[in-house]
């Protein structure tokens, strides 16, 4: 009996990783789907006028502000505070971002969490070991469990701190835009 069926699941075995053409078709279908929503994500990221925007100008200083119109020479900034507005001629920005937002800090919580907890884990494993020379058995268990548990109070702590997401903007889509 010849079998017909189409084995699109990769399979794990002795030999090590077996796939089919149909795996790897969809596997390749699928990559090309991300990378299209990528592009598409970037390709029509644009500025309006209302939008966060942070303004960098020579020597490093920086405003935050919503845009309020732009013109080929100079930039309006409205601040948050106020109805103040702000002239910034386009000589003295060297950057320019808007805002997408906020996003948490959970993975980057975590990793510096489970970073600091293996050289806890590593440290203590060496310092109370029972013969003064800790085995290696004794130092993977200790990391294994300081490493978890620094996991998980990082990635807590980044699940609570926010930062606010900023996405370079070419001086020319900033002029369009503001008009």
């Amino acid at each position: 009996m010849v079998d017909v069926s189409l084995q699109i699941v990769p399979r794990f075995d002795r030999r090590g990783f077996q796939a089919s053409p149909h795996a790897w078709g969809v596997v390749c279908l699928a990559l090309a789907a991300l990378l299209c929503a990528v592009v598409v994500t970037f390709a029509f990221a644009q500025v309006a006028a209302g939008d966060r925007i942070r303004v960098t100008r020579m020597g490093d200083v920086f405003v935050v502000g919503y845009l309020g119109s732009a013109d080929a020479a100079k930039l309006i900034l409205r601040t948050t505070d106020s109805d103040m507005k702000f002239d910034i001629p386009f000589s003295q920005v060297t950057k320019v971002e808007v805002s997408r937002g906020e996003k948490r800090q959970t993975v980057k919580g975590a990793m510096v969490g489970g970073g600091i907890g293996l050289l806890i884990g590593v440290f203590v494993a060496g310092v109370f070991s029972e013969s003064g020379d800790p085995s290696n058995e004794d130092l993977v268990h200790a990391a294994a469990r300081f490493t978890l548990v620094g996991l998980a109070i990082g990635g807590i702590i980044g699940a609570v701190n926010t930062a606010e997401k900023w996405e370079r903007v070419e001086l020319d889509e900033l002029t369009a835009a503001g008009r």
